[in-house]
């Protein structure tokens, strides 16, 4: 008895502490892809999520509001609110563009670089504002938690399996995942999903972000802003964090097992999720990130 009450409590703070946000790391690999980019450039699609999103209860993280342009807007018996996304000029992947194109002293190869990372920020942000909170849905702990991380679990079987040729070895282990044969073999494939970040010009948007001292958080009674961003990391911190979620989206790719997908399909049927509204939101996910993209990064 002890050890079941044990595992339930492990079971409860997983829950309440997992990592949430719209497309998972493959919904937003597979949408870098269909819109014809390579393995590398999709890769990076994932690049804001390397900042942890959420604490306990679902809390939004300061770094949040910097990473997906959104301002908290308050709990409800602790449990945090859908946040709302600001369309004020704080989008990091455009700041960092930006900044790139001013840095004529720096070496080709790094300006390329940064400009990359900034790709990978506006390509990822625009994704996620077609799915933001009116596809995944957030606000309440049931659905924070069976949107963020069944749903979007659900997402990134179907699409894996549908635009990735994804293939499952005998044993029930992912094996195919798009060009690569066979994602268990880590000596040929250490890093299943690319992820690469220019960390300097990453802490030059979080300082510009800090001097236009964003606000953070927004209250929907009277419309008030208030808390003022602050978090700017060291080259060697982002360097890190980005390094950890590369591991981390390789290590969940090759965790994913048919059980699990079974269990996902048997989930999506009871909750009424179908593959064709989920082919509608990737098809105008891919389109959006396509035209930001164009706009904003060239």
């Amino acid at each position: 008895m002890y050890r079941k009450q044990l595992v339930s409590v492990a079971l409860c703070v997983l829950v309440l502490t997992t990592r949430v946000g719209a497309w998972m790391s493959v919904g937003h690999y597979a949408i870098g892809r269909d819109a014809g980019m390579g393995h590398d450039l999709a890769g990076n699609m994932n690049l804001p999520d390397a900042w942890r999103n959420t604490d306990w209860m679902y809390q939004i993280t300061d770094v949040f509001t910097w990473t997906h342009a959104t301002q908290r807007t308050g709990t409800v018996l602790g449990v945090a609110n859908t946040p709302r996304i600001v369309d004020d000029g704080r989008w990091p992947g455009r700041v960092m563009y930006t900044l790139a194109t001013q840095k004529v002293g720096w070496p080709a190869s790094d300006i390329e670089a940064a400009k990359n990372t900034a790709r990978g920020f506006v390509g990822h942000n625009a994704m996620d504002t077609v799915v933001h909170f009116g596809y995944f849905l957030g606000g309440t702990l049931p659905l924070w938690a069976t949107h963020h991380r069944d749903k979007e679990t659900w997402a990134d079987y179907v699409l894996w399996l549908t635009k990735g040729s994804g293939t499952f070895h005998s044993d029930g282990r992912s094996a195919r995942f798009w060009d690569i044969a066979d994602v268990q073999n880590s000596t040929a494939w250490p890093v299943v999903i690319p992820l690469s970040c220019h960390a300097g010009i990453a802490r030059l948007a979080q300082g510009v972000a800090r001097k236009l001292r964003r606000n953070m958080d927004f209250d929907p009674g009277t419309g008030a802003e208030s808390g003022r961003y602050s978090t700017v990391e060291d080259v060697q911190a982002i360097d890190a964090r980005v390094a950890a979620f590369r591991g981390e989206m390789s290590q969940a790719v090759r965790s994913m097992t048919h059980d699990e997908y079974d269990e996902m399909v048997v989930l999506a049927n009871a909750q009424g999720w179908t593959v064709t509204e989920l082919e509608g939101m990737f098809n105008a996910s891919r389109s959006r990130a396509q035209a930001w993209i164009s706009s904003y990064c060239n």
